[in-house]
Formats: C-alpha cells, sequence, structure tokens
C-alpha cells in the first residue's frame, strides 16, 4: 500500500528526506489523479458514488505544493552570493574606514606605528565576511567616539570630526548591517513555508486516499481482469488496499 506522506505530527527531518517525502508525496498524487481522470475509469467510481470533490482538490492541492516548493527553494538559496544593496553598502563602508585609516596613519605612522594596529591597517577588511568587517569596522568607531562616562574619545585624528567622517562611518555601519535584511527575512520565512506545505501534503493525502479507497471498492483485487485499473490508482493488484 501507498506510504502517507510526512504531516504536522512527524518530526522534522533532514531538509533533503523533507523534500524527498513532499515529492514523491506528489508523483503518487499524479498516478491517482490520471487514473480517476481517465473516462473509462468514470462510470465505475460514479457507482461507488465518489465525491467529485475528493479530485478537484487533489489537483488543486497538487498545483499549489508545487508553486510552494518554487518559492520554499527561492527562499532557501541563502547567502550565495551579496546583494547588490550588500555590495553597494560595503563599498561604501570600506571607502570611509579608507579615509579615516589615512588620517590614523598621518597622526601614527612615524610616531606610534603600533597604534595603527586598532584600525586593522594593512589587514584586508575587503576580504573579510560581513560579521568580522562590522566588527572590525565598529571598533574603530569605538575609538573615535567617547566610551561611556567619558567626554573625550581614546583617538582624535585630524580631519575626522563627528558630524563629519565620525558620522559617515555610523552611518555606513548600521547600512551594511541591514543591508541583506529582507534576503535573511526569506530565509527565516522559508521554515514556515515548509510547515504550510506539509499541512497540504497531508491534505492532499487524504484526498488521493479517497480516490484510491473508490477504485478499491469499484474494482477489488478479487475481480476479474482489472489489475492495470487497479495499477492505474496505484493499488496492490493482487490484494485490497490496507491503508
Amino acid at each position: 500500500p501507498p506510504t502517507p506522506p510526512p504531516g504536522d505530527d512527524q518530526p522534522k527531518g533532514k531538509r533533503g528526506e523533507i523534500n524527498t517525502e513532499i515529492i514523491a508525496a506528489l508523483t503518487l498524487a499524479d498516478t491517482v489523479i490520471a487514473g480517476a481522470q481517465d473516462p473509462d475509469h468514470a462510470a465505475g467510481l460514479a457507482r461507488v458514488k465518489l465525491k467529485p470533490a475528493y479530485l478537484t482538490t487533489a489537483i488543486a492541492l497538487t498545483a499549489e505544493i508545487r508553486a510552494d516548493l518554487a518559492k520554499l527553494k527561492t527562499d532557501r538559496t541563502g547567502k550565495g552570493e551579496m546583494t547588490g544593496e550588500e555590495k553597494t553598502a560595503k563599498i561604501a563602508l570600506l571607502a570611509i574606514i579608507g579615509v579615516i585609516q589615512t588620517a590614523a596613519k598621518r597622526k601614527f605612522l612615524d610616531e606610534n606605528p603600533a597604534r595603527l594596529d586598532g584600525y586593522y591597517v594593512g589587514k584586508g577588511l575587503g576580504t573579510l565576511k560581513k560579521e568580522d568587517l562590522l566588527t572590525d569596522a565598529s571598533n574603530i568607531l569605538a575609538r573615535l567616539v567617547p566610551a561611556e562616562g567619558a567626554t573625550e574619545p581614546e583617538d582624535v585624528l585630524g580631519g575626522v570630526e563627528p558630524l563629519g567622517d565620525i558620522k559617515t562611518l555610523t552611518d555606513a555601519i548600521q547600512a551594511y548591517r541591514v543591508s541583506d535584511q529582507a534576503q535573511d527575512k526569506k530565509k527565516k520565512d522559508a521554515g514556515k513555508d515548509l510547515e504550510f506545505i506539509k499541512t497540504k501534503v497531508a491534505k492532499l493525502h487524504r484526498a488521493r486516499r479517497q480516490l484510491q479507497l473508490a477504485a478499491n471498492q469499484a474494482w477489488p483485487w478479487t475481480a476479474e481482469n482489472v489489475q492495470n485499473i487497479r495499477k492505474a490508482f496505484a493499488l496492490p493488484p493482487d490484494k485490497a488496499m490496507t491503508e
């Protein structure tokens, strides 16, 4: 007998396993729907008073689930590449950091070059992961603004003013931090989308099962010359449906 697709009460498996089960449920439903739509089977299904709503529901659900799976795949794409917005924000952040690094070199390069480590000079910030770049940029900013309870910042760099480059750095950090919020939201929504899909798969299972039960009644395995018809409904040809 066909194996029921995963319902809401089943534990979550690995992503690939869940997708495989959903695809298997759709494939089985496609077979049964085709059998129910075959004009040669109409009389037999009418004789056992199959409600047409089960067929129309199964057809609609298979289409909906496939559309939902396509959306889920898009939402799960994740962070393979940066979005255009994120690239623009990163370039702007690196640009203002470069300006501040130059100001730091002017002040510390000759007399106290070790201080340049606090500005990550020569570190290659452009190659860092997003989280690491944001951390380093925030550390630079922390050197230029007064700490809590203090009146003066740790460093005062020539030409780097609170309403100028410091504000630009503050804004650039925030812009880069939120630049991929929409994409991150899609990834979070993907988990909810999967739950909705699993709910629809459970409904599809019930509709598909009603079609099979009707066929099982109309063409019992003990009757003659029904094997091909039963196969058309994904029913075992030599025994009753036990689901």
